[in-house]
């Protein structure tokens, strides 16, 4: 069999096992993460892995993958298959690597899963965290779209207050993007008019 022929045999075979959803399937599954030589069989695996099994085992093989893994690739399909699993297990460990994690592709992967897990109070402020703190422009423009994402009350009062104060003038303009696109409401039509007349950079 030719290679390309062989792979499609391989998501195939990969296919079946994640339907089963059993703990004899799941457990190939792992097997096939953590010694397969081809990435995109070991991607594959990761995927069905994480919409079948949210076990003590499958999440800190998830985070391992994250931490060392050394294709990159793998490591966000990682990130994305945690961000699959329930709002407590995955917050803990997106907020882990959203953090702590060196890579900042990695981190704006994992800040851009937090904001999709919508109805968490405590989001925001995390996220805000990042829009001020973090040293990459790149994770704080990805917290600023995150931030967007979330009820209009929530996300308006805090993006006003980030293109008000942020010491970046391009994370401002993040934040004044995504106030004109998710948003009709009067306060942000005066924050945006206020901008507009007021600020000192064009």
């Amino acid at each position: 069999l030719d290679k390309a022929t062989t792979a499609k045999i391989r998501k195939k075979i990969i296919y079946v096992l994640g339907s089963f959803g059993t703990d004899k399937a799941n457990k190939k599954l792992i097997e096939l993460i953590k010694n397969d030589k081809d990435n995109e069989t070991r991607r594959e695996a990761i995927f069905w892995l994480g919409q079948n099994s949210e076990s003590e085992e499958t999440a800190a093989l998830f985070t391992n993958l994250v931490l060392n893994d050394p294709d990159q690739e793998i490591q966000k399909r990682a990130i994305f298959a945690i961000a699959q699993m329930s709002q407590e297990k995955a917050l803990k460990q997106l907020k882990d690597i959203s953090r702590n994690h060196d890579n900042p592709v990695l981190r704006s992967e994992a800040v851009f899963w937090l904001g999709q897990m919508q109805g968490n109070p405590e989001l925001a402020g995390i996220l805000k965290d990042f829009i001020i703190n973090d040293p990459e422009l790149s994770v704080q423009k990805k917290a600023v779209f995150a931030l967007s994402q979330f009820d209009n009350e929530i996300s308006e009062k805090e993006l006003i207050e980030i293109a008000r104060t942020h010491k970046s003038m391009q994370i401002r303009g993040e934040a004044i993007f995504w106030l004109g696109q998710n948003s009709n409401s009067e306060k942000v039509f005066d924050a945006l008019k206020e901008f507009t007349m007021n600020d000192s950079e064009p």
